[in-house]
């Protein structure tokens, strides 16, 4: 699913609030696998899910989303409320090669809060359940 990836960064770095926070530095991976990330930035990978056996093209994805900040937590906040406000409830597609795919998000637990000792960074992370369907 990683269409899911690319449609996640398209629709959120393509949101003026998103961007305005974060500029581009939306990364579909976790932070510990990125070299030299610049803050604030959010980020987000797929965490399991499901595919229907029926339709080979339908999908339900877990995903964890984060929120980072060397400032404090309400940077955090205010970045994942704006991924929220893009993202929940909402339609979001992108192509990638020859594929469509299309999704349907919505929040399926509330953030937890935490502070990353080695980074030195606030963040977010809030987990969210895609309905997926690629065509």
């Amino acid at each position: 699913m990683n269409e899911l990836l690319v449609a996640l960064r398209t629709n959120l770095i393509a949101n003026a609030t998103v961007r305005g926070l974060v500029a581009d530095r939306c990364y579909p991976a976790h932070i510990a696998t990125l070299p030299n990330v610049t803050f604030p930035c959010a980020c987000f990978a797929l965490a399991g899910g499901s595919l229907d056996r029926d339709v080979s093209d339908f999908g339900i994805i877990s995903a964890n989303i984060w929120a980072w900040s060397m400032k404090h937590y309400e940077q955090s906040w205010e970045i994942y409320n704006a991924i929220f406000a893009v993202l929940d409830h909402n339609n979001i597609s992108a192509t990638v090669g020859a594929k469509t795919i299309r999704a349907v998000l919505r929040e399926t637990a509330r953030p937890i809060q935490a502070y990353d000792e080695i980074e030195k960074v606030y963040y977010l992370m809030g987990t969210w359940e895609a309905r997926c369907l690629k065509s």
